[in-house]
Parts: structure tokens; C-alpha cells; sequence
């Protein structure tokens, strides 16, 4: 069964320029100078687009966690233009969903029987450290470990993360996962690698391989553009993967192979605007479906 746990909006963020309502405009020039688009100022729940030379209001959707999975992280960055992660919030989780949650606030901490918020904390630091060097150590741990996330505090994300390499990373795993079961299902169904319609250049990277005494299958030496039309004209794999037509299969994965050319060519961006980052999103939604439905029409071992 495909996972994407191990994909996680943490892996992706970048440590975030932050601004003051007071200190922001003075500063316009260096963040102009620097290629920079958006300037939060998370203090005042606003940030500062730096093209258009507007402020403009963050809103509480664009805050995330960074355990948020990756793939929920791309589907709520389709809507705003950037997501905010700041260690110090908290949030609430009504229906215990990935994607369900709502902030609820600074995050609280126990320190000798006290109650302060992250940022409390912060402010007093001297005074409690001072209070604390001679007394609990557990409690002065909390305080410095509070201090270090404080200067790292804010992490932003944007269209640009969704190019790092462990984006493609996520990306190359679901197409890599389909590919072998698509190759799976079709070595199960032309054992002696004769497949009509196989291109001939393929053909021949297979036979050279049996003239040099390698006994592997074609789909070996197919790419995911054959191993697709394959798929789609034999009517038992289709249906393996939920598709009744030829059509309905072409139309439901028809992108996949374009998604492969961008994810196998790292000098290439994945994304260069929205309608890019939507539509490997829902290729890659289509495809967990699809190996969602090839588990669940698998045979059962008994």
C-alpha cells in the first residue's frame, strides 16, 4: 500500500524574513533588492507584498504545522500565496484529520508551577534563567529550548519550496510505485514479453538483452509512455485499476507522463505558478486512488 508519511511540509520550509508593522517599511528596499515577494508580519496577522507594494492580511488558514503531510500542505498552498509555520502556535485537531485543524493560540508551559506562553517566556528569559540556574534543571531546559526555537521561529512556504528535491522526492515515489505495479500487472499478463504495439526501439533493447544471455522481461525496457498505452488497450488490466474503457484510463492517468519528465529532470522547476502545482496534485490524488483500488481488487492469500 503506497505511503506518504514520510512526507512532511517540515522537509520543505525555508526559515522565514519577518517584519514589524513599524520596521517593515524602512526595510522595502532590501527585500526588493533581494528578489523577495512576501514579507509577513505575523505580529500584526499581516504581510507585505513587496511587488505590488500592498499590505495585505494573512489569513488563519495560511497557518500550518510542520508535521502537516506535504501533499495537505501543496492542496491548502493552491489557495493562498504562501503557508507560515511558527513553532509557537498551537493547534486544535476537532475530528483528529490530517488537514482538519485550526490554530488555537501560543503554546503554554509549566515553568516552577507558573503558567507563561512561548512568548512570555521569552521576554522573561533572563529573569527566569537567573531564578532557575540553581534550582530545576528540566525547567531551565524548557526555558533555552524556547529561546532556540524563538530564533528560528517563523518558516515560510511557498511555489518555490514545492521544487526542492524532497518535493520530487514525493513525487517520484508515487509514479515509481505505479510504474512497477502497472510493469507487475503486465509481465503477469504477457509472461513471454510478446505485447502488441511494443515501438520497436523498445523491441530491440530486448532482444540485444537475450542475445547477451539476460533473461528479463520487455517491460523492462519500456518507458511509462508504452507501458501506459499497453495498459490501456488490454481490457483486464484497466479493469484492475477500476477503468472499464480505454478512455476512462487515458483521461484519468493521461498526465502521469508528463509529471515523470519534470520529476526525472532535477535542473527543471516542477513548478512555475499555481495551475502547475494543481495539476501534479491531482495526478498524484489519481494515482493513489488507482493503486487504492489495484490493492483492493488484488486476490486474497490464504
Amino acid at each position: 500500500m503506497l505511503s506518504l508519511d514520510q512526507f512532511r511540509a517540515q522537509g520543505i520550509i525555508s526559515e522565514a524574513d519577518t517584519e514589524t508593522i513599524e520596521s517593515y517599511e524602512s526595510n522595502r528596499s532590501h527585500y526588493r533588492e533581494n528578489n523577495f515577494t512576501y514579507i509577513p508580519i505575523p505580529s500584526s496577522d499581516k504581510y507585505y507584498h513587496v511587488t505590488d507594494e500592498e499590505l495585505r492580511d494573512i489569513d488563519e488558514d495560511q497557518y500550518i504545522p510542520p508535521e502537516l503531510s506535504m501533499m495537505a500542505a501543496f492542496e491548502r498552498l493552491e489557495k493562498h500565496p504562501f503557508l507560515l509555520v511558527d513553532l509557537f502556535m498551537d493547534f486544535e485537531y476537532p475530528d483528529e484529520g490530517d488537514q482538519d485543524f485550526v490554530p488555537s493560540g501560543e503554546s503554554n508551559y509549566d515553568i516552577m508551577g507558573e503558567t507563561y506562553t512561548a512568548s512570555e517566556v521569552v521576554e522573561e528569559s533572563d529573569s527566569l534563567l537567573d531564578e532557575l540556574s540553581d534550582k530545576e534543571s528540566y525547567a531551565e531546559k524548557q526555558v533555552n529550548d524556547i529561546l532556540w526555537f524563538n530564533e528560528e521561529r517563523y518558516h515560510i512556504l511557498t511555489l518555490a519550496d514545492v521544487n526542492k528535491r524532497r518535493s520530487r522526492e514525493l513525487f517520484y515515489h508515487v509514479l515509481s510505485e505505479f510504474e512497477i505495479e502497472l510493469s507487475n500487472l503486465i509481465k503477469s499478463h504477457y509472461p513471454n514479453s510478446i505485447i502488441p504495439g511494443v515501438k520497436e526501439t523498445e523491441i530491440e533493447r530486448w532482444y540485444r538483452a537475450k542475445i547477451d544471455e539476460l533473461e528479463i522481461h520487455i517491460t523492462e525496457h519500456m518507458n511509462l509512455s508504452s507501458l501506459l498505452k499497453v495498459g490501456g488497450k488490454n481490457e483486464e488490466i484497466r479493469g484492475s485499476f477500476g477503468f472499464s474503457s480505454r478512455s476512462q484510463f487515458d483521461e484519468h492517468l493521461g498526465g502521469l507522463n508528463d509529471l515523470r519528465h519534470k520529476v526525472m529532470h532535477p535542473t527543471r522547476a516542477l513548478v512555475h505558478d499555481k495551475q502547475d502545482l494543481e495539476d501534479h496534485v491531482d495526478r498524484v490524488r489519481r494515482t493513489q486512488d488507482v493503486l487504492k483500488t489495484l490493492e483492493e481488487n488484488k486476490p486474497i492469500d490464504i
